[in-house]
């Protein structure tokens, strides 16, 4: 299962436990922050495609944070 998403102007393919680099995440660091701007979900043969985006969809990570560098990691797409 995989989902893409988008933050900001750009769009991320995310899967559970990747770790993503995004730029800028308006929430602390160890707190839960949810992307509810989701395109896209593929569960196997399953697709389903937003018009822009998906109702109620959404997809959680934990920010954390090495060195200057912002990362999320995916809990549930």
């Amino acid at each position: 299962m995989f989902a893409i998403i988008q933050t900001g102007a750009k769009q991320y393919k995310v899967k559970e436990d990747d770790t993503l680099l995004i730029e800028k995440i308006d929430t602390e660091k160890g707190v839960s922050h949810r992307f509810d701007q989701v395109l896209l979900i593929s569960d196997g043969d399953k697709i389903e495609i937003g018009r822009p985006y998906l109702k109620g969809a959404y997809v959680e990570a934990d920010r954390q944070l090495l060195g200057p560098v912002e990362m999320v990691r995916v809990h549930n797409p």
